[in-house]
């Protein structure tokens, strides 16, 4: 599942954080849904991968 945060945070932890917090986000999504909506331009983007 792909929770995509609706804002910028500047570290993990502020991240993280936000998550703890219920701060907006998109609804979740499996990957494979999720990957067909990307167009990923940003040579810096990041996706983290952990198991539950």
């Amino acid at each position: 599942m792909i929770f995509e945060l609706s804002e910028y945070y500047n570290s993990q932890a502020e991240a993280w954080q936000a998550l703890e917090n219920d701060e907006p986000c998109h609804p979740p999504m499996f990957f494979n849904e999720w990957v067909t909506h990307q167009y990923l331009t940003d040579k810096t983007a990041r996706v983290e991968k952990f198991e539950i």
